[in-house]
């Protein structure tokens, strides 16, 4: 997938936590969810992340 650079840098980003927040359809759960993918393979263990998403 090509990602925006905003995207990008919210996949890429390291040392804390990050607020994913955009309109319908723009991306955010891909968005996390590579993040996510990245951090396993990355070799964090599943239990060292906590990963919350509220829709309204």
């Amino acid at each position: 997938m090509a990602w925006t650079v905003e995207q990008q840098l919210a996949i890429d980003k390291e040392g804390t936590s990050i607020i994913v927040s955009a309109g319908a359809g723009s991306g955010k759960t891909a968005v996390l969810t590579e993040r996510v993918k990245r951090k396993l393979q990355s070799g964090i263990h599943i239990h060292q992340l906590l990963h919350n998403l509220q829709v309204k």
